[in-house]
C-alpha cells in the first residue's frame, strides 16, 4: 500500500511517497516563510479517507472488504472468485515477511463464506477450518502473472495426465484496480519513470500440503508426480512438434524457475503431488540470450552452475535441466533433515545438517558440490537413498564435467576417479544437452533407482513412464517403460 505522510526537518517539511517500488519524496518548503501553503496541504490531508491513505480495501464497491466476525478476528472478505471468500491475515498468516520493498508475497488461510464452523473462537480452530489460501503479492507489471500461467497449465493438463491434477487449483484472481494498487499511476501523475512498476495481485487457491511432512512412501509418489508434471509443463509443446524441434521445446513451455522444497506439495487428502508457486514462472523464448537476471530461485536449491561466477556474470543459458538438478537437491534435503518425532509427526531434525546450504551463496555452492549428507540419511527416507543418491551424483558429475571443461581440464584435480571420464585428449568431456536430451537422461536415473519404489506403487510408477513412452515416444528408449515386474 502506499502511504503519503510530511515529513519535517526543522520549519521545512516534505511530503514523501512510499510504495513497493521505492519512495519519491517532493521538494521541501518552509512552514513559517510559507505559512498558506502549509495549510493548504493540512486541509488537504484532512480531507483524505481511509482508501487515500492507502488501503484500497476502503475504496467503495472493492472486491476485498475488510471487516470483524464476532467482533474479534480481523476478516477480508473477497467477491471476485466464484463464491465469496473469507480471508485471515491474522489468525492464519500462513507466510509474510516485512519488507518496504519488492514483492512482498504475504499468504494467509481462507475459507467459503458460510463454512463450518459457524462460531470462531480461536485461531487455531479458525486455522483448522481453512481448506483455502489467499495470495497478495507485489510482481513488476510487466510479468505474466502467476494466474495466467496457472490458466496455461490447466490447458496442458486437459490433455495430459502427467499435469493434470498436479497443479494448484484456482478459485479466483483479481488485480484489484485502485490508485493504490499500481505503483506507476503516481509516477505518470508526476511525469517520473514508471519502468520497473509493480501490481497488487490476489490469488486464491486450495489449501496445500508440503510434501516433506509425508511419510517415504507418500513422499516418494508426490515427488514423482511433480517432477514429471514440472518436464511436461516445461516441454508442453512436444506433442505438435516434429523430434528435430525437441531442441526448442523449453523456450515455448512453461520454466518453472522456482523449484525448493517450499513449492513441492500435495493434496492434504490424496497425499499425490502438486507443483505449486509459479510467482517466477517465465515464459521462453527462442532468442532469449544468458542473463544474470535469469539466476532466480530459492538458492539451496539452485543448479550448481547458477551458482558459479558464470553465471552471476550472465554467461549461463537458463534451461530445462535446471529446473531438473533442483529436484535432486530437494530429495537430498528431504532424506536428510526430516525425521518422525516420538508422537509419529514427521518435523525437521533440530540440528540442521544442510545449514550451510543456506548461507552465502559461495558457502552453498562449496556445500552443495562437496557434499557428504547422503552418508547420514535418516531412517524415515533410508529406502529412498538410492535414488536420491543416483540424482545428485548425477548432477554433480554433470557440473564437475562442464566446470573442468572451462578450465581446460584442471576442475577435477580433486574429483574421486568415478567422476573422470577419458577423451582421446586426456581432458574431461563436456556437452551440454538439449531440454529432451536432459529430461531423457533424468528420467533413466530415475528408472535404474526404481528398485526403491515399493510394489505398492509399482502400478503408479508404470502408468507414468507408459503416458510419457505413449505422448512422448522419441524421448525415451523403448527399455525404460517397463523397468518393474
Amino acid at each position: 500500500m502506499a502511504h503519503p505522510e510530511p515529513d519535517a526537518l526543522g520549519s521545512t517539511i516534505h511530503i514523501t511517497w512510499s510504495d513497493r517500488q521505492n519512495v519519491i519524496q517532493t521538494d521541501g518548503f518552509d512552514i513559517v516563510d510559507d505559512l498558506p501553503h502549509f495549510l493548504l496541504v493540512l486541509l488537504i490531508l484532512q480531507r483524505f479517507d481511509l482508501a487515500r491513505w492507502g488501503p484500497f480495501t476502503e475504496f467503495r464497491g472493492s472486491s476485498i472488504q475488510s471487516m470483524r466476525v464476532n467482533d474479534q478476528s480481523h476478516v477480508l472478505r473477497a467477491n471476485f472468485a466464484k463464491e465469496p471468500i473469507d480471508i485471515f491475515p491474522e489468525d492464519d498468516l500462513i507466510y509474510g515477511r516485512i519488507s518496504l520493498t519488492g514483492r512482498s508475497t504475504r499468504i494467509a488461510g481462507a475459507r467459503k463464506v458460510g463454512d463450518p464452523p459457524s462460531k470462531l473462537t480461536s485461531s487455531e480452530e479458525i486455522r483448522r477450518g481453512n481448506k483455502l489460501v489467499a495470495k497478495f503479492s507485489w510482481p513488476e507489471e510487466s510479468r505474466i502473472s502467476e494466474a495466467e500461467f496457472v490458466r496455461r497449465a490447466e490447458a496442458i493438463g486437459e490433455d495430459n495426465l502427467l499435469v493434470k491434477d498436479h497443479i494448484p487449483t484456482m478459485l479466483g484472481d483479481i488485480d484489484p484496480p485502485y490508485l493504490t494498487c499500481s505503483t506507476r499511476l503516481i509516477r505518470e501523475f508526476l511525469g517520473l519513470d514508471a519502468s520497473g512498476a509493480r501490481v497488487l495481485r490476489v490469488i486464491v487457491f486450495h489449501r496445500l500440503l508440503e510434501i516433506k511432512h509425508l511419510d517415504e512412501d507418500d513422499m516418494l509418489t508426490a515427488f514423482l508426480d511433480c517432477l514429471f508434471c514440472e518436464c511436461l509443463c516445461s516441454l508442453c509443446h512436444v506433442i505438435i512438434l516434429t523430434p528435430w524441434q525437441a531442441t526448442a521445446l523449453w523456450e515455448k513451455g512453461i520454466e518453472h524457475g522456482d523449484i525448493s522444497i517450499g513449492n513441492l506439495m500435495c493434496d492434504p487428502v490424496t497425499k499425490r503431488g502438486v507443483l505449486n508457486d509459479l510467482d517466477l514462472a517465465r515464459e521462453g523464448g527462442p532468442n532469449r540470450k544468458p542473463s544474470a537476471t535469469d539466476n532466480i530461485g530459492t538458492m539451496p536449491f539452485l543448479a550448481l552452475d547458477l551458482l558459479d561466477k558464470a553465471a552471476f556474470n550472465g554467461k549461463v543459458q537458463r534451461s530445462y535441466r535446471h529446473d531438473a538438478e533442483s529436484f535432486a537437491w530437494c530429495l537430498v534435503y528431504i532424506c536428510v533433515c526430516m525425521r518422525k518425532d516420538s508422537q509419529g509427526r514427521i518435523r525437521m531434525v533440530n540440528l540442521h545438517p544442510l545449514l550451510s546450504w543456506f548461507g552465502s551463496v559461495g558457502a552453498s555452492y562449496h556445500a552443495k558440490y562437496k557434499s557428504t549428507e547422503l552418508n547420514h540419511i535418516l531412517p524415515l527416507h533410508e529406502r529412498t537413498r538410492p535414488l536420491a543418491k543416483a540424482l545428485h551424483t548425477h548432477w554433480v558429475i554433470r557440473y564437475a564435467q562442464q566446470a573442468a571443461d572451462r578450465q581446460g581440464g584442471r576442475g577435477l584435480a580433486n574429483a574421486p576417479a568415478e567422476w573422470i571420464v577419458p577423451t582421446k585428449s586426456g581432458l574431461q568431456s563436456y556437452k551440454e544437452c538439449s531440454d529432451h536430451e536432459s529430461f531423457t537422461e533424468m528420467v533413466q536415473v530415475v528408472v535404474g533407482a526404481s528398485g526403491v519404489i515399493p510394489q505398492s506403487l509399482a502400478q503408479i510408477f508404470i502408468d507414468k513412464l507408459e503416458t510419457i513412452g505413449r505422448l512422448y515416444p522419441y524421448l525415451l528408449p523403448t527399455a525404460s517403460r517397463h523397468p518393474l515386474p
